[in-house]
């Protein structure tokens, strides 16, 4: 089952960082070229990450339960990070990179602050059980 999900994280992996390079064509295409570079960077930190995990799963010391938490946490975190982002450039959300001191609308709030409270606490859980997954002693 390890190898399963190590050999499905890297799968989600590559195909979000497919994802991430084709979001860098309206990076250069699209009238505002800031929010989508905002958008193609995030995303291919998100790949990268779960790229970086599955390459070390094999060596995380978990019980299936917690193995079982890292992998849903992880793709829940990276897959709701990609949607977020891709919306927020999709309707033009004002960030602090992209328009800083501008105020969102109060419905693209609302909208992306649920996608914070998945993403926030999915990819800090995951990086935390990897992290404890990896710690020193634990065989």
């Amino acid at each position: 089952m390890d190898d399963s999900r190590r050999r499905r994280l890297l799968w989600h992996g590559f195909l979000l960082l497919l994802m991430a390079l084709l979001l860098g064509f309206p990076t250069a295409l699209a009238p505002r070229g800031r929010v989508w570079m905002a958008t193609h960077v995030t995303a291919l930190i998100g790949a990268l990450l779960v790229l970086s995990v599955g390459a070390a799963w094999s060596e995380l010391r978990l019980s299936e339960k917690q193995h079982r938490f890292a992998f849903r946490a992880l793709l829940a975190g990276a897959y709701s990070n990609l949607i977020v982002n891709v919306l927020g450039a999709l309707v033009d959300f004002p960030g602090p990179a992209t328009q800083p001191g501008v105020r969102a609308p109060m419905w693209q709030y609302a909208t992306f602050a649920a996608f914070s409270l998945v993403l926030v606490p999915a990819l800090l859980g995951a990086v935390g059980a990897v992290l404890y997954g990896l710690r020193r002693g634990a065989d």
